[in-house]
């Protein structure tokens, strides 16, 4: 649904950024970062960690060819580590323009049921060049 563009006037609008975000367990995340360390560790441009309160603890940035990447970052630091609490916050972001139908990105998205959005770009394609448009 995200690769949806709508034209009016001349103009295109589509989405040009999406943030995603749900919660998932220590074990699932674990079970993903094995992948990213086994399967799918060619793809795996950055992986790093910050511990800054407004940032994500564990952070990856996914390459899928041609330039393009996703980025996505697990326990947000603003949460409150605690055994019993089963669930922590997983956020995605990506550009459905160029990263399209990935295969990695898919599996993610499938991989857990309930997402919601954070944040979203929406560009605006106007048919005339850059070098059309006078200084002012």
């Amino acid at each position: 649904m995200y690769l949806k563009s709508l034209e009016n006037s001349n103009v295109t609008y589509s989405v040009d950024m999406l943030r995603l975000k749900t919660y998932i367990s220590n074990t699932v995340f674990s079970e993903l970062e094995f992948r990213f360390a086994t399967v799918w560790k060619d793809y795996v441009e950055a992986n790093y960690q910050k511990f800054n309160c407004t940032e994500f603890r564990y952070n990856y940035i996914i390459s899928v060819g041609e330039g393009h990447t996703f980025w996505f970052g697990f326990l947000h630091n603003s949460e409150k580590l605690d055994l019993k609490k089963d669930k922590y916050m997983f956020t995605i972001e990506f550009n459905p323009n160029k990263i399209k139908d990935n295969v990695i990105l898919i599996f993610i998205l499938h991989l857990f049921p309930d997402w919601y959005i954070k944040s979203y770009d929406v560009a605006c394609d106007i048919p005339i060049s850059i070098l059309d448009i006078a200084r002012f």
